[in-house]
């Protein structure tokens, strides 16, 4: 859910243009992206409440609408690409919805034991295994519903991602640290502190702020998306933290995947909690005209490449109508008053 914190007239007109949609009321700013083997890459558009795909072409297709938005997508070794298409707390199910390479769809209804409204989803991995954090515990829900406890004791106070990394470990990016959390834990600190920040450090020295994504390398290498700090991040294995990429205003980074020694960042046109892009009127449109959101895949010299933007040719069509409209007007009072 977007966070009503420090609510401004920004915030308050994204979070309207968002529920306009019966579906959006789940929409986020967003970090599910994911790509395969084959340069073929997917994520979920909260604004529009579609999954895209974007061949290794640049061509740009949609998977699917009336996406309720859960930050969650997994590939599966068929070629399907899975994700949260709704969650429904009172009725205690999931919804899962796949997409297959044809295009056909498969709807499953997971129902669920665990409590909730005690912690957050964090991850779903390609065998659809959701991970759930669980007052103190992170506890894993098997496609046949079996539930079983991942690790206990956790501490976390604001765990908002996680994602399966190669070595069967959990990465999770709580509050604004980073955190590895093997079967059967505990947890450990990768990098990161609770005080948000900007420093390239190892360990508890560096920080973070606002991790909206996370991805592994099969080097063990953690890429986060620094929505805060407009940046993408690396983590090595021994936890130090290094900056990869500095975002251009006014992109910022909010979800990053790897595949093929390839990684990709999906980005947005400002900052959708309200705190740094005016006029606060402008940011859809100007978010629209830009092509927001957008995919970009960094080139192994370190330059990271536009593979394609996201753009309403309707909105666009109407902000430059009312640009020309208002030029016109203004010019034809100037006529008017010199008459």
């Amino acid at each position: 859910m977007i966070r009503t914190a420090r609510l401004s007239l920004a915030s308050f007109l994204v979070m309207l243009r968002l529920t306009s949609h019966p579906d959006a009321i789940h929409a986020q700013v967003g970090s599910a992206i994911a790509a395969d083997s084959n340069a073929r890459v997917y994520f979920i558009d909260a604004i529009r409440n579609r999954l895209w795909k974007v061949d290794p072409d640049g061509h740009l297709t949609t998977l699917s609408v009336r996406v309720r938005h859960h930050d969650q997508i997994a590939l599966n070794p068929k070629g399907a690409v899975w994700f949260v298409h709704g969650f429904f707390p009172s009725e205690m199910r999931w919804s899962l919805r796949g997409v297959s390479p044809d295009g056909s769809f498969h709807d499953v209804d997971r129902p669920t034991r665990i409590p909730v409204f005690s912690g957050s989803m964090l991850a779903m991995d390609d065998a659809l295994n959701i991970y759930w954090v669980s007052l103190t515990e992170l506890v894993r829900v098997t496609p046949d519903d079996s539930l079983s406890v991942w690790a206990r004791p956790v501490e976390m106070t604001d765990a908002r991602f996680g994602i399966l990394g190669p070595d069967s470990a959990l990465y999770v990016a709580d509050s604004n640290r980073v955190l590895r959390v093997p079967k059967s834990g505990p947890e450990a600190v990768l990098a990161g502190s609770y005080d948000a920040g900007y420093a390239d450090a190892p360990g508890p020295g560096a920080r973070f702020n606002r991790p909206t994504g996370l991805a592994v390398d099969s080097g063990g290498n953690v890429y986060v998306a620094d929505y805060g700090n407009r940046r993408l991040r690396k983590i090595s294995p021994s936890g130090v933290a290094t900056t990869v990429v500095e975002e251009p205003w006014p992109w910022i980074p909010t979800g990053v995947a790897v595949a093929g020694g390839d990684v990709y960042l999906l980005e947005r046109a400002g900052d959708y909690y309200g705190r740094t892009l005016p006029p606060f009127m402008l940011i859809p449109a100007v978010a629209d005209l830009l092509g927001s959101p957008r995919v970009r895949r960094l080139a192994p010299n370190g330059a990271a490449v536009t593979l394609v933007g996201v753009r309403r040719r309707g909105v666009v069509l109407l902000l430059l109508g009312s640009l020309v409209a208002g030029v016109g007007l203004v010019g034809w009072r100037v006529k008017r008053s010199r008459s």
